[in-house]
């Protein structure tokens, strides 16, 4: 019994080692497939951060570009802007200058006029018949009655 018990025994241990040499073998080549996926995702992980750079860098150009363009346009219209309302207030210059020469055009008419008006009244004033006192005629008093007239 004691041949039988140690091939047991030598037979267990062989399987043993086969199963140890097995796991080992399958263990190492798992590791070698995990290293290789490791380096794999490294790999992408260094892409990805160069695309980001990549990214961001020309991301970044175009907003300070746009930002440029956009001082540059606020720049200019700061300058239109001032043109305009110096046109506005030269505007309103030459219309309160042209309505006041227009208003002293019709004032001096108007004067004109007045003193026309006063060398007629004056005139007729002179060749009008005087009329006798004896029969100007009144303006009626409140209450008064007029007089019936005659033919």
């Amino acid at each position: 019994m004691n041949k039988s018990l140690a091939l047991t025994v030598i037979v267990a241990i062989a399987v043993a080692m086969l199963t140890i040499n097995a796991y080992a073998e399958d263990a190492s080549g798992q590791m070698a497939a995990l290293q290789q996926r490791a380096e794999v995702i490294q790999n992408q992980m260094t892409e990805a951060k160069q695309q980001c750079g990549a990214n961001l860098s020309s991301q970044m150009k175009l907003l300070t570009a746009s930002i440029e363009n956009l001082v540059k346009q606020r720049v200019q219209l700061g300058g239109q802007i001032t043109q305009l309302e110096a046109q506005v207030e030269e505007l309103k210059s030459n219309a309160v200058a042209s309505c006041g020469k227009r208003m002293k055009q019709y004032e001096d008419e108007l004067a004109n006029i007045k003193q026309q008006m006063a060398g007629v009244t004056a005139k007729n004033a002179e060749t009008a018949p005087k009329a006798d006192p004896r029969t100007r005629v009144l303006p009626l008093q409140a209450g008064q009655v007029p007089p019936p007239k005659s033919h």
